[in-house]
């Protein structure tokens, strides 16, 4: 981890030049140690005059603590998005997979967050040894999951893991297989995630704008809207209609507009590393 202080010196000197959104990544962000908690690494980027937006990636779900799931409700400038890989909804699998928690210790941790922060997270299928049992837990994890979106795979070999290393004794599942067990798993979040975007039709919604006529909302939708918005204002888009990748609208108010110099970045958001 790098030392909280060189981090918020670097978020200061971006926003100098523009920047008004700022994403903290690291591998398992949430395990941060530069001598602050990274709950407070949050506070002290948000104290950064001119930072509009934080948003935060990867964790992982055993390191979510109470004090990080209190800064959504508490520090104004945390994005209410939040990706939380599971991997795969069976116990069995998780063990295979060597990532040391329960369904039942992931949905603890899941519930704890306010209700208005959208779920992301990741799920693999086709894991060496999975069977049609774990598939059907798998799904039935994600049915009960609200996710406001999810990023799915197929399980690729990576070297000297552990499931090369047992293969031959968990057994490979059949391509074919595997490709329908994700198929299934797409099939259900789709449906979820087009029904959530529709939701939103007549709302208005925060949107950061990358560029003109495109941005994303605080739950980091995808937002395409009409209006003279450049990159780095903060508007207010009326949604009219909805797909499953994005939000469309009219931009109904500018919130706050972003300083223009020659110098300007072309893009106001950037990744810090922690």
């Amino acid at each position: 981890s790098r030392p909280y202080a060189e981090i918020v010196r670097e978020v200061a000197s971006l926003v100098g030049v523009g920047i008004r959104e700022v994403t903290l990544i690291g591998q398992n962000v949430n395990a941060y140690a530069g001598g602050c908690s990274f709950a407070d690494l949050v506070r002290r980027v948000a104290a950064v005059p001119g930072v509009l937006r934080i948003r935060f990636t990867t964790s992982h779900p055993m390191d979510l603590s109470a004090d990080l799931v209190r800064c959504f409700a508490e520090v104004p400038q945390l994005m209410p998005h939040f990706h939380l890989p599971v991997q795969h909804g069976a116990d069995s699998v998780l063990e295979r997979m060597r990532r040391k928690y329960t369904i039942a210790q992931y949905e603890e941790r899941i519930a704890s967050l306010p209700e208005q922060v959208a779920l992301t997270s990741d799920i693999i299928c086709g894991f060496p040894g999975e069977t049609e049992d774990e598939h059907r837990q798998n799904l039935e994890f994600l049915r009960r999951t609200a996710y406001d979106n999810l990023f799915s795979f197929l399980y690729s070999p990576r070297p000297h893991t552990a499931a090369i290393l047992k293969l031959r004794e968990w057994g490979e599942v059949p391509r074919a297989l595997g490709l329908r067990r994700l198929e299934e798993v797409q099939a259900l979040q789709m449906e979820r995630t087009l029904r959530r975007h529709r939701e939103r039709i007549g709302s208005v919604v925060e949107v950061l704008a990358e560029e003109p006529g495109f941005g994303r909302s605080r739950e980091n939708w995808t937002v395409h809207f009409d209006g003279d918005a450049g990159a780095g204002d903060l508007v207010w888009v009326r949604v009219d209609s909805a797909t499953l990748v994005s939000l469309r609208g009219a931009q109904v108010r500018t919130v706050d507009r972003a300083p223009r110099t020659q110098s300007s970045p072309k893009r106001r958001l950037t990744v810090v590393s922690a």
